[in-house]
This record gives C-alpha cells, structure tokens and sequence, in this order.
C-alpha cells in the first residue's frame, strides 16, 4: 500500500507543474502535450486514490482524443481540475 501522506507533497508539486503544463499547451494549441498533461495526471492520480481527479483528468483526455471537446470545455475542464488540485493542496478533497 502506498503512504499517501509521504508521497501527498510530491504529487501536489507535480500536478501543480502538469496543470501549469497543460494550461500553456492549450494557450499554444499544442494538443498533445495538454493529452500528456492530463493523462499523466490521470494516472498519478489514481496511484495515490485521488479519484475525483483521475476522472476529470481522464474524461478531458478521452474527450480530447475523441475530438469532442472545443475550446471552451477544455478550457472549463482545466480550471475545474486546478480548483480540485488547489482544494486538496490547502487540505480539503481528496477523495
């Protein structure tokens, strides 16, 4: 089992970065490395049993790659999972 609260700071740090990422790949149109933004959210996410993240993050991923979602909900999607990310960094969420 994984010691989340060992490993809860160098996620956070992390998401943070792959948030920061994310949100300059869609400024830039470079619609790849915001699907490697969130898919490797996604995937830390669900190591560390943040669910609700890994959700968000996967299903912009899969609507990204599917070609379902315009600007407007990446955009949307995005300040959703910094808002998540946020919460669970000042000690709230976390699922």
């Amino acid at each position: 089992m994984i010691d989340v609260a060992r490993y809860r700071p160098l996620y956070l740090s992390e998401a943070k970065r792959r948030l920061a990422e994310a949100r300059a790949a869609l400024e830039g149109d470079d619609l790849r490395t915001l699907e490697r933004s969130f898919h490797t959210l996604r995937g830390m996410s669900f190591l560390l049993g943040f669910t609700e993240i890994a959700t968000r993050a996967g299903d912009l991923e899969e609507g990204l790659l599917r070609g379902e979602l315009g600007e407007e909900k990446l955009r949307s999607g995005l300040g959703e999972l910094e808002e998540a990310v946020e919460l669970l960094a000042s000690g709230g969420g976390g699922d």
